[in-house]
């Protein structure tokens, strides 16, 4: 076994080996991983993340014979020889000295216009150190270590880190210098070398001590074409604790694997030219990179160093352009970071999910990586709206949904359910239309909804919106029943739906009680079964929506202490053998349950566990893989979702706005069959942070497989 020298550009850059300070100044390193029965007091092994392991000096006329002595032993799992990398910074050559900060071309202004930060992320930075005294940079410096000589100072004598530093984190709108995507991050500058060379020694130090000081971010711009265990090892555990390492792809124009970017479990960056959105001509390239970013020209802080470009730094001028993938790494790791900023609790594959679907390999040549050109806006939309089903309102929502469950709406015909009817039955194509502001006339719509295949659709009480009409007329709709008297649904809506070529009826009542007899009418079967929920308080009613849809049974209103004399004729009417009695005693007590024909009681502590007991008890009865998850708060989404659900055998569950409660985590995490998810509503209903806490329940084993660390086949995103 040899030592192998990474370099980078087209001259060989000087040697440098770690010097323990016990150790004689030829002496080298060797890292050992024992096999798992070896005894940790027979041999004093150091303790890494719970491996056997430990790092020995050999004096460089011993370092062959010692290495053939242990690969042969035993008792040993695995060593490597200490391997040499080196920054990847570009080759002075003119025509790579172009003069741009490519933030359109990565999408960051776009991507500030939405940008609310609320968390400060860390970006660990292991490089050759940093300037930390530089204006544009100290204020946010955290935890500086040098993990070669084991001390804090991380001078840098070499350039290339502070350069790197200040692309991923240089301080924003402080009125100086150069700006940075995540415009305030926490960074933790880590030097790995010397002069001109870093060792896997040492970079696998230094992503151990990143990991240890909460970084959330490692960003590597060095390697070398030769693949490292001992880094690997160190990057395991960094996707174990959910940290993103970012690394450059390197700088040969080669499409030959340059490490750690790699590596399993890191996020390779190539860079693009900065006049196209081609991969620039020093770029390394394949399908082992991940993803491109601006790479050419771009501008950051600098302090004088040994390395080309950051020999022409001056303290009077303490700015620079560079070009490498070195450069365009940093970029990446801030994009990473304004996301993290957003959300504290995105995973490191959540992260790199982002960023990859983010690229585009239909610009320019970036077929030479697996995802293109990334794009911090494009990101943060899909941060905000992926798995989302959402309008600009309540009223519009209810439109998107429509359109989503129903492509063409069949014509089918409203007739009663027990066959017993008044008028002559209806021939149409229908959508159903109830209030926007109350809910109460449209919580019993669920089950006609499923007989005759309509959509529920919003509406202010006094204006039709013109998405609605659109969305009617997508749908080919021909008829429109309304629920409810004209306070909730005015006779000027109803006039200008009839002036929008479609025919209408209304359904209703003199209170909600008698209004949800009125519509239970078209469902209901003598002898059959029936819901039974509260009337003055609606999750408990919207939480067996589907089901009861899907189930062809009616939902009755009840009172807490008292059953309303239209349900409790409407009960007699029908002669129901069972009842499912829908939340607790404070929803519906035992005295009206007890008046109910073989009550069934459904209900948990809260809104939340209830709607989690529905979905229990009536599990099978909707088979979709897939989940539908609406605000608990507030209803709208909730009650056009329900009637979808029912549609597409899809179950609901509530949430907060800011937070899945533990029994609908718990829940989503026992259903090993849900593959993908929607959440209705907008922000304001369900926050983003919510969502992706969901998606990490859901899309568990995808991320798992995708990024190499399970075997997993639970979820597939589209």
């Amino acid at each position: 076994m040899k030592k192998t020298v990474w370099q980078i550009g087209t001259s060989l850059l000087a040697v440098f080996i770690f010097l323990p300070m016990e150790a004689d100044a030829e002496d080298k390193e060797i890292y050992i991983e024992y096999e798992d029965h070896v005894q940790e007091e027979s041999i004093g092994l150091q303790s890494v993340d719970k491996q056997r392991v430990e790092t020995i000096s050999v004096p460089e006329e011993d370092y062959e014979e010692t290495l053939e002595e242990l690969e042969n032993n035993e008792e040993i799992k695995f060593v490597e020889e200490e391997i040499y990398y080196e920054y990847t910074t570009m080759p002075n050559d003119p025509f790579m000295s172009r003069q741009k900060i490519n933030f359109e071309k990565i999408g960051g202004y776009g991507a500030w216009n939405n940008y609310t930060p609320k968390y400060t992320p860390t970006i660990a930075v292991l490089d050759s150190g940093l300037q930390t005294a530089h204006s544009d940079i100290g204020k946010a410096v955290v935890k500086p270590f040098n993990v070669v000589n084991q001390t804090t100072n991380v001078k840098d004598l070499v350039g290339h880190g502070t350069h790197v530093a200040g692309t991923a984190g240089a301080v924003t709108n402080n009125g100086i210098g150069v700006a940075s995507l995540v415009k305030n991050a926490k960074i933790m500058p880590v030097k790995v070398g010397e002069a001109t060379e870093i060792t896997n020694m040492n970079i696998a130090r230094g992503i151990h001590y990143a990991i240890d000081n909460k970084a959330d971010i490692i960003n590597l711009s060095l390697g070398g074409p030769t693949s490292s265990t001992v880094v690997q090892e160190a990057v395991n555990r960094a996707n174990l604790e959910g940290i993103l390492v970012v690394a450059a792809a390197g700088n040969n124009s080669s499409s030959n694997k340059f490490y750690p970017a790699a590596s399993n479990g890191v996020l390779s960056v190539s860079a693009v030219d900065d006049k196209t959105n081609n991969i620039a001509g020093y770029s390394n390239y394949g399908s082992w990179v991940d993803v491109s970013a601006p790479g050419t020209n771009i501008w950051s802080i600098c302090t004088k160093g040994s390395l080309y470009p950051f020999t022409n730094c001056s303290q009077s001028n303490p700015y620079i352009p560079s070009s490498g993938t070195s450069m365009a790494a940093p970029m990446v790791s801030s994009m990473a970071g304004m996301l993290k900023a957003q959300d504290q609790k995105l995973t490191n594959h959540q992260l790199s999910y982002l960023i990859e679907s983010a690229a585009s390999t239909k610009v320019g040549d970036n077929k030479k990586t697996k995802y293109g050109l990334t794009n911090a806006e494009t990101a943060q939309t899909l941060y905000k709206e992926e798995n989302r089903l959402y309008g600009a309102s309540s009223i519009k929502t209810s439109n998107e949904i429509a359109l989503k469950g129903w492509s063409d709406i069949k014509e089918t015909t409203l007739s009663k359910a027990s066959g017993e009817e008044e008028e002559a039955p209806v021939k149409g194509r229908f959508v159903i239309m109830a209030n926007n502001q109350s809910f109460a006339d449209s919580l019993a719509a669920s089950g006609l909804s499923n007989r005759i295949d309509a959509p529920l659709l919003l509406t202010s009480p006094t204006r039709l919106d013109a998405t609605t009409v659109n969305t009617m007329k997508k749908l080919n709709v021909t008829n429109v029943i309304l629920l409810g008297g004209f306070n909730a649904v005015s006779s000027k809506v109803e006039e200008s739906i009839q002036a929008s070529g479609f025919e209408t009826m209304r359904l209703r009542g003199s209170n909600r009680y008698e209004t949800a007899s009125v519509v239970n009418d078209y469902v209901a079967v003598p002898g059959g079964e029936v819901v039974v929920a509260s009337g003055e308080n609606f999750p408990d009613a919207l939480a067996v929506s589907s089901y009861a849809a899907k189930k062809g049974l009616p939902i009755v209103f009840v009172q807490k202490n008292a059953l309303p004399e239209a349900s409790r004729a409407f009960m007699e009417k029908y002669n129901f053998s069972k009842a499912y009695v829908i939340g607790g005693t404070n929803a519906v007590s035992e005295e009206v349950a007890a008046d109910l024909p073989e009550p069934v009681r459904i209900s948990g502590s809260n809104r939340y566990e209830t709607s989690i007991k529905v979905n229990e008890y009536f599990k099978g009865t909707l088979s979709s893989d897939h989940l539908l998850v609406a605000t608990g708060a507030n209803f709208p989404d909730a009650l056009a979702g329900g009637v979808m659900g029912a549609k597409t055998n899809t179950p609901m569950i509530f949430v907060e706005k800011n937070k899945v409660p533990d029994v609908s985590s718990t829940f989503i995490a026992n259903q090993s069959n849900f593959q993908s998810f929607t959440v209705l509503g907008g922000t304001a209903a369900v926050s983003s942070h919510t969502k992706w806490e969901i998606d990490n329940r859901i899309y568990n084993s995808y991320y798992q497989d995708r990024y190499g660390t399970g075997s997993g086949t639970q979820a597939v995103k589209n």
